[in-house]
Parts: C-alpha cells; sequence; structure tokens
C-alpha cells in the first residue's frame, strides 16, 4: 500500500527540470553559419512547473556580413503531468531563409519529468511554406531518416530512445504556399513506450533561399492505464488515512 500511495506523490507532482538552452536554433547555409540560444533565464517558470519562451522581436542570424536566417517569431513551451493534461514539449516557430538554400535545426529543452510507469506517448506536427521570391519553396526533412520532426525520450534528440519521425518533404508553386500535418499514431492514440525520465524535441529541414517556413509540433507522455489504477488507489487511499 505505501507503495501505491508514492507512486501517486510522484506521478501527481508538478515538478519538472529543464536543460540550459531551453531552445536551440542553428541555421547554415552556403552564406556561412550562425545560432541563436534561448537561455533559462529568459524563460518563465510558472508555479505550476510549466515554462514558456516568447520571442519579443525578429532576430537575424548572421555570419559576417551575410544573413543566413531571420527569426520571425518562436514560442516554446514545456508543461508537467497535471490531472488529465500529459507531460508535454510544445514547439512553434516562424523562420525566412536567407538568400541560399538554409538548413535549420531546432532543438529544445531536455524536459526531464517525474518518472510514472507504462507511459503512452504521441506526437504531432504541422508545417506550411510560402513561396517569396517567385519561384516556388520547397522544405524538406533532414535527419537520417528522410524526415524534418523527431522526437526522443531518456535522452536528448537525436540521441535517447526515438518515439516518433514525421513530416518529409512539402512543395508550393511559384508564388505560392502549402501546407501539411500530420501525426503519430494518429487519431488521438497514444503508443506505450515504457519508463520515461525525460523527453525532448528536434526539427531539422532545408528551406529553399528566401522562402518562409511555419512550424507546430507537440510531444505528449502519459501515463498507461495500470499506472493510473495506481494513482486512483493512492489516491483513495490517501482519502481514507485523512477520515481516520
Amino acid at each position: 500500500m505505501a507503495m501505491a500511495g508514492g507512486l501517486v506523490a510522484v506521478a501527481s507532482s508538478a515538478s519538472a527540470s529543464y536543460s540550459d538552452p531551453f531552445v536551440r536554433v542553428q541555421a547554415s547555409s552556403a552564406n556561412g553559419s550562425g545560432s541563436f540560444l534561448v537561455p533559462l533565464i529568459d524563460v518563465t517558470i510558472n508555479p505550476n512547473g510549466s515554462a514558456i519562451y516568447i520571442l519579443p522581436a525578429p532576430v537575424d542570424i548572421v555570419d559576417g556580413p551575410n544573413t543566413i536566417a531571420t527569426l520571425t517569431s518562436i514560442t516554446a513551451f514545456a508543461r508537467p503531468l497535471q490531472g488529465g493534461l500529459p507531460n508535454l514539449i510544445s514547439l512553434g516557430f516562424t523562420f525566412r531563409a536567407g538568400s541560399a538554400d538554409t538548413t535549420f535545426i531546432v532543438d529544445s529543452t531536455l524536459f526531464t519529468i517525474d518518472p510514472i510507469i507504462e507511459e503512452r506517448a504521441n506526437c504531432t506536427a504541422g508545417v506550411s511554406i510560402t513561396d517569396q521570391n517567385g519561384n516556388g519553396a520547397m522544405f524538406t526533412g533532414a535527419n537520417p531518416s528522410g524526415q524534418a520532426f523527431r522526437t526522443a525520450y531518456n535522452g536528448v534528440a537525436p540521441g535517447g530512445t526515438q518515439y516518433g519521425s514525421i513530416i518529409n518533404s512539402l512543395a508550393a508553386g511559384p508564388g505560392g504556399s502549402n501546407n501539411m500535418n500530420m501525426s503519430m499514431p494518429g487519431g488521438g492514440l497514444f503508443d506505450p513506450i515504457g519508463d520515461v525520465q525525460n523527453m525532448s524535441t528536434r526539427w531539422e529541414f532545408v528551406l529553399s533561399a528566401t522562402d518562409q517556413v511555419g512550424v507546430t509540433s507537440a510531444f505528449n507522455v502519459i501515463p498507461g492505464p495500470g499506472a493510473i489504477s495506481l494513482i486512483a488507489l493512492g489516491g483513495l487511499i490517501a482519502g481514507r488515512r485523512r477520515t481516520r
């Protein structure tokens, strides 16, 4: 019985920790390379353990006199397990490539969560691209599997144990735009993945010169049915103890 009560205390806690930096953006092209970091000191940590960062103004990534890319918006959010809400890493951004095709790598924080048993996971991602120079736009996944969005647990992506890898390529015609949305496993379902101590995400893709990309993504981890039963049992035991 004491074990069940202990599991409840861990699984329902709002505690969490985040690696520094909270977000890392790397951009490279034939014109050079550079990076943009979001240190934890710039992140708002809320009383419930969640953390959020919103880019206050557009930022250019430069290499000497060359603008490699422009980061027009970034919103990053992470939240520990709370009631029916899952452990979550979400990321949204809008970038514009410089005058050459640009490779972007966007890494989330390593989000350390309270360990719970029999976890389940899902991930979702959306991409929209817009041609800005009249010759069409192209977005291409650049991680080893040819996908753009990767999720991992028990290690920092692209290391650790990979859960999902989704979104490959997307094209738009001259002066046009296009979008794609994917989820794994789909239909609002969750895959069993075992024990999880931490979670992270990585975007890695190539964007055609001068064009714009907008991205949204989420990686969710929740307790499995066995853990939920233990949480309920622990709550019942704790309630009985309080009434004695």
